[in-house]
């Protein structure tokens, strides 16, 4: 039995035509302070400095990567530094 050359086309039901899925994203929203915002921004200039382009929801993501690999004595302390109470999203001096 000959081998298909490189260049065949490959048919339907061939793993070679099984296109792979992409990614699917979850969209949601969340309110920031003016102070998280400026820092987002600040954030995006540094960078640009740095030759990188880079958009506020990559910042994001990045900072959730760095939180993903935290243990959970630095996970905690560094959300009770956010200043919010998880409760019901109130600065904590506001309480």
């Amino acid at each position: 039995m000959k081998s298909p050359s490189p260049g065949a086309a490959a048919t339907p039901g061939t793993p070679e035509h099984v296109k792979p899925q992409k990614p699917r994203r979850a969209s949601g929203r969340c309110k920031i302070s003016d102070y998280e915002y400026r820092q987002l921004v600040a954030l995006k200039k540094r960078l640009l400095a740095l030759g990188m382009d880079v958009k506020k929801s990559q910042l994001l993501r990045a900072g959730l990567m760095l939180l993903v690999v935290m243990d959970d004595v630095q996970l905690s302390q560094s959300v009770a530094k956010t200043g919010f109470s998880a409760a019901d999203g109130l600065p904590i001096n506001a309480i």
